[in-house]
């Protein structure tokens, strides 16, 4: 079992995580989410075991205060930018309890410690603000958010 950066011949995998994953929100297409691989590869991973993709996490650099709105491709890498976007965590329905989505996480905390990020912001959706929450994740209800998140889309921030 490993946690490794994103390949090309991840996605189709990636893409039915995604599908098993969101009831409240629309899933995005893969081209959209492609699009955060491609301006942050290394911030964008896999958990792999016996050859199978487990599941993934995409993040990017994002310098503006509000989150990005969901389905719209990330165009522009924010190379000099000291805050990343969590954008999607998800795990395949028959590994969730397993500590796939804990490894994700972890990884990123330490893959953002290394690379000097102050700021990781995300959007909980599907009431999952207490997984985040054990993180170090704070609600910030002074930044509004895209309707396309859901009713229970709430933005979060972590100081680094």
């Amino acid at each position: 079992m490993c946690i490794r950066k994103i390949i090309e011949s991840d996605w189709d995998s990636i893409e039915q995580i995604q599908a098993q994953s969101y009831y409240e929100v629309e899933p995005e297409d893969i081209s959209v989410l492609k699009s955060k691989w491609v301006v942050s590869p290394c911030t964008c991973k896999v958990f792999e075991y016996d050859g199978c993709v487990l599941g993934y996490l995409l993040a990017h650099p994002w310098a503006k205060k509000a989150p990005p709105k969901l389905h719209e491709k990330i165009t522009v890498s924010e190379k000099v930018c000291s805050r990343l976007y969590l954008h999607d965590l998800a795990v395949d329905q028959h590994s969730r309890g397993n500590g796939v989505a804990h490894r994700l996480v972890e990884d990123l905390l330490e893959t953002a410690l290394a690379a000097n990020v102050q700021e990781i912001m995300l959007v909980s959706v599907q009431l999952t603000t207490p997984f985040w929450s054990r993180y170090g994740f704070k609600k910030d209800n002074n930044v509004a958010i895209c309707q396309s998140y859901g009713p229970s889309g709430c933005l979060m921030r972590k100081e680094m």
